[in-house]
């Protein structure tokens, strides 16, 4: 079995709906002097799961932070940092993305969020 289909089967057997947020700064509106932003929503089965302390760094990664594991082509963007995960209805900003490749694919995205 390939590592997409691996993935696939565990993210959808044993996620949860989630929601990503991207915002991105769109156009500049001269009237206002404010910038226009564009937001962008996709939801999609993902696993959550607490940070390991060995994990913690201090830096990129923090205790109290989370790991979300979602499935690469469930999601209708890539996630980035600053991006936000809403769990159990609160949101969490994506501090790193960690892509796993299965050749030129990404074939899913393991997301470290903090609150």
């Amino acid at each position: 079995m390939s590592i997409a289909k691996t993935l696939q089967n565990m993210v959808r057997k044993r996620g949860t709906k989630l929601t990503v947020t991207h915002t991105t700064a769109s156009a500049f509106d001269p009237a206002t002097g404010g910038v226009t932003q564009t937001t962008q929503s996709s939801t999609a089965k993902g696993i959550v799961s607490a940070v390991n302390t060995r994990e913690v760094n201090g830096t990129t990664i923090q205790l109290g932070d989370k790991k979300v594991r979602f499935y690469a082509p469930d999601l209708s963007f890539e996630p980035v940092p600053n991006d936000s995960v809403t769990i159990g209805g609160q949101p969490w900003n994506v501090s790193d993305v960690l892509p796993t490749w299965e050749g030129d694919s990404a074939v899913s995205y393991l997301l470290i969020v903090r609150r």
